[in-house]
């Protein structure tokens, strides 16, 4: 076998297997279409790079056949790429979505990475103490009513610290936030009329979910630095689809 023709088979293998992992990532911790909104094909682009050209290359430069050693040489160069690779996903499945938070009058994500440990220690509800190996899950949150507590969380969020959807001790099971949610969910129409670019995928939703215009409305979901929608079915009292659309002027 030629040093080419070792590179190529190398670069093949390794293209699969990186098209593999990174689609288990997305299927399995980013939910559509929160991968693009967290910027995540930047940061799996940078990492895939990597470990695609870092194997291939350094075959193309070790490979000579029949050359003692070249065994050992292939190992090394495949754990160097293996540990790149794992190195990749760690630092994903750290930056993964781990909650989608009700605060209010909209939803909040919430990342693994947001909350410290000692934080995701008070929560009062025990399944809350740890994120969801999945996808994000939808939780409500009861905000606190003692004053000296309000106090607390709004010099908190204003001081640039955690605000309610990053303190777990106000979790809640979606359940005990349900009528608040479809209260305050807003209309598709007001949703056209934010995105007058999107009205004909506006309009496809309720077909797509087999739901009447009017049964179905709409929450802003937070991200960080920008905005989606959370769909909500009206109905049967659920988010049910996020679109990457404009929730607010």
């Amino acid at each position: 076998m030629t040093r080419v023709r070792a590179a190529s088979l190398h670069l093949g293998i390794s293209v699969i297997v990186a098209l593999i992992a990174v689609a288990s990532m997305i299927l399995v911790w980013y939910p559509p279409p929160l991968f693009q909104l967290l910027g995540g094909f930047e940061l799996l682009l940078l990492i895939v790079g990597v470990d695609v050209t870092l194997g291939p290359l350094l075959t193309f430069v070790v490979f000579k056949s029949g050359k003692k050693g070249l065994k050992f040489d292939l190992s090394v160069i495949a754990f160097l790429q293996l540990s790149a690779l794992i190195y990749g996903a760690s630092v994903v499945f750290v930056a993964r979505p781990g909650y989608i938070v009700f605060v209010k009058d909209r939803f909040e994500m919430v990342r693994v990475a947001d909350i410290e440990p000692r934080r995701l220690a008070e929560a009062r509800i025990e399944r809350f103490r740890s994120f969801p190996l999945g996808r994000p899950q939808f939780i409500g949150s009861v905000l606190p009513t003692d004053p000296r507590e309000v106090q607390e969380v709004v010099f908190s969020a204003l001081s640039g610290g955690p605000d309610v959807a990053e303190l777990p001790k106000y979790y809640a099971d979606l359940e005990v936030v349900r009528d608040v949610m479809v209260r305050k969910s807003m209309p598709l129409d007001e949703l056209k009329k934010l995105n007058p670019g999107a009205v004909a995928s506006i309009d496809l939703l309720p077909r797509e979910l087999g739901r009447n215009d009017s049964e179905l409305g709409f929450l802003p979901l937070r991200i960080r630095r920008t905005f989606a929608a959370v769909i909500v079915d009206r109905t049967a009292r659920l988010p049910v689809k996020i679109v990457d659309l404009r929730p607010w002027n």
